[in-house]
């Protein structure tokens, strides 16, 4: 095929994944977390304007967390049409795929349809809670877009480390910091993983090569700001921890933690063992070193649930996305005769992701008729004068719906979800007595 045919068929179907990606986050209506932003957390008045964005996150660090940037971007995605978001997050998803497909691809290759087929599939298939990373709002924010920072962020990283001159020029310097400081002010355990992700290759540079290029010292500085700035935040934080039995606690959690690793990335480290055995010739030998060092952040990014005071699987995508770039530097280092292989794997992982896609849009579209129909009687009982709600929860029923997995309304009308749900649509409480 020539090489025009390729770009031609590389970016049709590239914009087929933005298409079905789109339909997606057309069909995830605002849930639980986002009708909470929609308000100020100075005020409690309702968002209205940029301008009240600011004080509300100086109050949110003292009320909730320490995530500001993501956060910032709830806040202003709430304000605003449904579909500025959808669009927002359907670009920034597939920013994630060619940060990942960029990690894969080899010397002298661009359009390779199969890897990028490949990456989407497995990015599709391997997140546990996929419509809570990838589709809800507040959840796409503190999870999706930070991954998908990381991505861009670690590719020059890793092209020092095998031996490649990156020279970027000062403005792209400038922006790599500037999404360093947003992507270190993200994530508890994700921003760190990418931390300690940097520190290794600027070690590694220092031991190898006696020096290190300023950007990486730049990186490095402000995402360390961005993530100092989320731990230091004013508001306490519960562990979950206790000081009698510390030692028996800490060990059941490890226990829940590799239960976890186990359950959702025991066949992914399977596939990144393999690779790390295959590869043949310089090319690979230079690139299992970062490939080592991303496999390690992966574990050391899911240990520190440890110390959490919740498990959501939602926070399995850091590791998961870690992982699968660490079988991405690898590919290029395989020989020809395990090409075939390579291919094969990409198309199984595509075939499935569509097959699930399939099966998954016609619930989504069900949960998002139930959640316009609730919507429409919470407009008209407001329009009445109607002041206590009862109406019906909506439950998730694969997990491609950003509803698995989340409570988001309960029969508790002092629920945090159901006293924003309430103040959203203008009326004083609301319950539920049923679920759908």
């Amino acid at each position: 095929m020539k090489t025009s045919q390729k770009k031609g068929l590389w970016i049709a179907v590239l914009c087929l994944m933005g298409m079905g990606m789109l339909l997606f986050n057309i069909l995830t209506p605002m849930i639980c977390d986002d009708y909470r932003y929609a308000f100020s957390f100075a005020t409690g008045e309702r968002i209205t304007g940029a301008g009240q964005i600011l004080p509300s996150l100086a109050a949110h660090g003292h009320v909730l967390n320490g995530r500001y940037a993501p956060h910032f971007f709830v806040q202003l995605f709430a304000m605003l049409p449904e579909i500025c978001f959808d669009v927002v997050n359907t670009a920034v998803f597939l920013l994630l795929v060619l940060g990942v497909y960029r990690l894969a691809l080899g010397d002298g290759e661009t359009w390779d349809v199969l890897l990028l087929l490949g990456v989407f599939g497995a990015l599709f298939l391997l997140p546990p809670v996929f419509g809570q990373n990838m589709l809800w709002m507040a959840g796409s924010c503190n999870y999706l877009w930070p991954a998908a920072a990381l991505v861009w962020l670690m590719k020059p990283f890793v092209d020092t480390v095998c031996g490649k001159a990156v020279r970027p020029g000062w403005p792209l310097v400038t922006g790599m910091a500037v999404l360093a400081l947003l992507f270190g002010n993200s994530s508890e355990n994700l921003s760190a993983a990418g931390l300690m992700l940097m520190g290794l290759c600027i070690l590694w540079q220092l031991i190898r090569r006696r020096g290190t290029p300023l950007w990486m010292w730049l990186n490095i500085a402000a995402a360390l700001m961005g993530w100092l700035l989320l731990m230091l935040a004013p508001v306490d934080k519960p562990t979950g921890m206790v000081t009698e039995g510390f030692f028996g606690m800490m060990l059941d959690r490890f226990t829940q933690v590799m239960k976890l690793w186990i359950t959702h990335l025991g066949a992914l480290t399977a596939v990144w063992a393999f690779l790390l055995c295959m590869g043949r010739g310089d090319e690979a030998r230079a690139r299992m070193v970062p490939s080592v060092m991303l496999a390690a952040c992966a574990l050391c990014c899911h240990l520190a649930m440890i110390v959490s005071n919740y498990l959501p699987e939602r926070a399995l995508l850091g590791p998961i996305l870690l992982m699968i770039c660490a079988c991405a530097v690898l590919l290029p280092g395989l020989s020809e005769v395990y090409a075939g292989l390579r291919n094969g794997l990409c198309l199984c992982l595509c075939l499935l992701a569509v097959a699930n896609a399939a099966m998954a849009l016609p619930q989504n579209y069900n949960r998002y008729q139930q959640a316009k129909a609730r919507n429409q009687q919470m407009m008209q009982a407001a329009a009445d004068g109607e002041a206590d709600v009862v109406t019906f929860g909506v439950l998730g029923h694969t997990r491609y719906d950003a509803y698995t997995g989340l409570i988001e309304l309960s029969s508790d009308p002092e629920n945090f979800s159901n006293v924003a749900y309430a103040a959203y649509y203008g009326v004083d409480s609301v319950v539920v007595e049923r679920m759908e």
